[in-house]
């Protein structure tokens, strides 16, 4: 039985390290970095179970690992202590364990409506087709590929920097890719009006990791939108706090939920996010007491003083929060740098517009953190319901399920 398995994420690591114990070939294909989408949130951060719901009896005999099963590690401790060391043991079979970008997977030849006479489509094997990142000369390198340029010639090399697609054929397939899409803007997780157009334009951030790859980007930023109240923007909120201590740094925080951050699971991080929208609101009611100080004392000066005296300025909020409204519209004018996000909010939610009202704001960047959705993408040639096919949430409680299907398909080696 060989078993092709898409992502290395804690449940593709387990079923992997599951099914070689039973004797079948496995081959993980990890597009980027071990670890997933876990390295990009904070380490402190607690993992949402403890370590006897994240971890399977057969991975902690593997490893010996002596912990309290009910405790609750943090994302830090699971990393280190389980799941590297469970990718290093299981990567130590040489060569199950690929760094390549799965493209797509299909059957070899069986089309989506075709059947095989009296037989199951298992019949016909899978085909995951995946590329290799091309060849990067590097100074570090370089004198590498100049001596096999001089033994296999330039036309070689040259073909070595192209992207090529390879492919391997599978008994089953199990697509453990997890959510690596980010969802758009818009109502209901869907594209706002004018933001597929401008997808991929540097104004648009989506998702933790290309904001953490936009760090520096984001912090030179003065004036920032942050789409979503989640546990992705929980994070990004409480990481811009040192950003918002600055004067003339300002944030507009928009939201479709009524209430910021209610649904954040995790109980520390959602504390950390409403106390970072208190902070805010405090400074600005210092600001605004000093200001209308100031206000007073002008008023009180002579008539021929306060000619000469600027009127003080009315402080800025540094934040402003906008609950129970959607962004509905994206632009980007040809002679501005700016990125413009229009706002509706319907009438069933908190009301913070005025009735049928649309205001357009202008932002440095709008971070788009409205969570993730699964990439079907791969399997687009497949049916839904492809036997042999399978597509885990998460749950380790799901691999004796999926063992008892397969087993229903092949016996043990």
């Amino acid at each position: 039985m060989k078993i092709g398995i898409i992502g290395s994420s804690p449940i593709g690591i387990e079923l992997a390290v599951h099914f070689s114990q039973m004797g079948a070939f496995v081959r993980v294909f990890e597009t980027g970095q071990v670890g997933g989408s876990l390295q990009y949130y904070p380490q402190n951060l607690l993992m949402q179970a403890c370590w006897g719901e994240i971890t399977t009896e057969l991975g902690r005999q593997t490893l010996n690992l002596q912990s309290n099963l009910k405790e609750t590690p943090t994302i830090q401790q699971y990393l280190e202590l389980y799941y590297l060391p469970l990718c290093r043991a299981f990567s130590e079979q040489e060569g199950q364990l690929l760094k390549a970008n799965v493209e797509r997977v299909h059957k070899r030849f069986l089309g989506k409506a075709e059947e095989v006479k009296d037989k199951s489509r298992l019949a016909d094997l899978f085909r995951i087709v995946y590329s290799l990142d091309p060849v990067v000369i590097t100074d570090e390198n370089s004198q590498t590929y100049q001596e096999l340029e001089e033994k296999l010639g330039r036309q070689v090399i040259d073909h070595l920097k192209d992207t090529m697609e390879y492919y391997e054929d599978f008994d089953l397939v199990m697509d453990c890719s997890g959510r690596p899409l980010s969802n758009p803007l818009g109502p209901g997780s869907s594209f706002a009006v004018g933001e597929k157009r401008l997808q991929g334009h540097p104004e648009l951030v989506y998702g933790l990791k290309q904001y953490r790859e936009n760090r520096s980007r984001t912090f030179a930023a003065k004036e920032l939108a942050l789409i979503g109240s989640g546990t992705e923007a929980a994070i990004v909120l409480t990481e811009l706090k040192s950003w918002f201590e600055d004067k003339d740094s300002y944030l507009t925080l928009l939201t479709s939920e009524n209430e910021a951050f209610m649904n954040v699971e995790d109980k520390t991080l959602k504390t950390s996010a409403l106390e970072v929208l208190a902070w805010s609101e405090r400074i600005y009611q210092k600001e605004k007491e000093v200001f209308m100080a100031k206000i007073e004392d002008w008023k009180n000066l002579d008539d021929f003083v306060r000619v000469k005296m600027p009127k003080p300025s009315e402080p800025k909020k540094r934040l402003l929060l906008y609950e129970g409204i959607n962004v509905t519209s994206v632009d980007k004018l040809i002679d501005q740098p700016k990125i413009f996000l229009s706002l509706e909010n319907p009438d069933f939610r908190k009301k913070m517009l005025e009735e049928d009202q649309i205001i357009t704001l202008g932002f440095d960047l709008a971070l788009v953190m409205t969570g993730r959705k699964a990439n079907l993408s791969l399997s687009e040639s497949l049916r839904e319901d492809e036997v042999g096919y399978f597509r885990p949430t998460g749950d380790l409680k799901e691999i004796s399920d999926i063992e008892k299907t397969v087993l229903t398909f092949f016996s043990r080696a």
